[in-house]
């Protein structure tokens, strides 16, 4: 299942580490924000938030239903 943070993302269209450096910190700890693998601290959060435009409901968690894996029959 695809996460908020990484629709969003994508959505953006800038690469990853682009938004990870303008937010102030390293691609390779956007990649543990996107694949769950680290928690993301409330001011990264924020600094998320403030490049990509969005509010942190835009960014933490995961769609209960995703267009993408939905499999009809």
């Amino acid at each position: 299942m695809i996460s908020r943070l990484q629709k969003r993302l994508i959505a953006d269209g800038r690469a990853f580490k682009n938004i990870a450096v303008e937010a102030g910190f390293k691609q390779p700890r956007l990649s543990d924000y996107i694949h769950g693998r680290r928690v993301i601290p409330m001011q990264h959060l924020i600094s998320l938030c403030e490049v990509l435009h969005c509010n942190p409901d835009d960014l933490i968690g995961e769609d209960e239903f995703d267009a993408v894996s939905v499999r009809i029959g």
